[in-house]
Formats: structure tokens, C-alpha cells, sequence
């Protein structure tokens, strides 16, 4: 059986974190036609850090290689319009190799017991969580973990491509490319 430790991350964990979250970008553009391939890599690790500090990082870790195979991390936000804070995902990543195990669930119970302990001023009450999917693959596998864990469904993220970018003629992969100009 697969061996890791739920832990918080801490900034020493910044560089594994990046690593991951390229491989995570890499799939997506797999995926969906909508992804980061082009990344600042000096605001991709200020954002990392930032959550860390002012969020909410989770990551799952190899016990023996201290390898990071899974990452949930959460920005703590109030909208513009409203007084009450809430918890949403930036990103939440495992590893093909990892998905066939709990990772991800012990991820969202950390995450979970973190919003129920804060305590909103506003409200007085734990903070919501807000979780989007941005994936084509494995929606119902996804869809049933969500459910699992208490949560309703509360709409979809659609992307729509730049007038400039077209689908692929005969594509199976279900992403797009960039058109040659013209």
C-alpha cells in the first residue's frame, strides 16, 4: 500500500510545489483547450508563498523520498460585494500514479476541518468552500467525490476560446490550437 503524510505546507516547500503544479498545467493543456502553458515563474512562486502564508496549502507526501504526489491549496477571500469570507480552490492536483488511492479525500478532510475551525467574524459562523473543476476528464469520478464529501453542485466552469484560436480538424485529444495568423 502507498504511504503518505497530510501535511500543511511550509515555504521550503515552494520549489516541489511549482514542479507539481507544471506537471498539473502540462495535463490540463492535454485536456481542455483553456490552460496555463505560459507561466511567470517568479509569480507562480509569489502565489505559492502567498497562500501559504495568508491561505490554505495541503500536501500529500511520500514518507520514504519526501516526494510531494498531491497539493490542494486554497486563497481565503471575501467578494467585492460582501462582508464574509470564504474558502476557494486555486488548485487541487494528484498525480496520475496517486489517483487510485485516498490522497485527494484526505486532502479535502484537512481542508474541511481548517474552514469549520476558522470562524468568520461576519458571520460567526466556519467558512464555506468553494471548489471549481477545471477538467474534461474523469467529471464523474470527480462529480462522486464531491458529492461523497457533502457537497452540492453549484454550476460549471465553461471556457470559451479567443476568436483566434480554433479546434483542431480531427482532434481526439480534445484540445485546441493557436491559428496561424492569417
Amino acid at each position: 500500500m502507498k504511504k503518505v503524510s497530510i501535511r500543511r505546507a511550509q515555504p521550503d516547500d515552494v520549489v516541489k510545489l511549482v514542479q507539481l503544479l507544471r506537471r498539473a498545467a502540462k495535463e490540463q493543456a492535454e485536456d481542455i483547450w483553456y490552460s496555463t502553458l505560459s507561466i511567470n515563474e517568479s509569480k507562480q512562486m509569489f502565489h505559492v508563498l502567498t497562500l501559504i502564508d495568508r491561505g490554505f496549502v495541503a500536501i500529500a507526501e511520500t514518507k520514504e523520498q519526501k516526494q510531494i504526489v498531491a497539493a490542494i491549496g486554497m486563497s481565503i477571500a471575501r467578494d467585492d460585494w460582501s462582508d464574509d469570507w470564504v474558502m476557494q480552490n486555486d488548485w487541487t492536483y494528484v498525480l496520475k500514479t496517486w489517483r487510485d488511492t485516498d490522497v485527494a479525500d484526505q486532502l479535502m478532510k484537512m481542508v474541511e476541518m481548517f474552514a469549520d475551525e476558522k470562524v468568520d467574524p461576519a458571520t460567526g459562523k466556519g467558512l464555506p468552500i468553494i471548489i471549481g473543476l477545471m477538467t474534461g476528464r474523469d467529471t464523474d469520478l470527480k462529480d462522486k467525490l464531491m458529492e461523497r464529501r457533502g457537497y452540492q453542485y453549484g454550476g460549471g466552469n465553461f471556457v470559451r476560446a479567443p476568436n483566434d484560436v480554433q479546434e483542431k480538424e480531427g482532434s481526439t485529444e480534445g484540445h485546441s490550437s493557436v491559428a496561424e495568423p492569417g
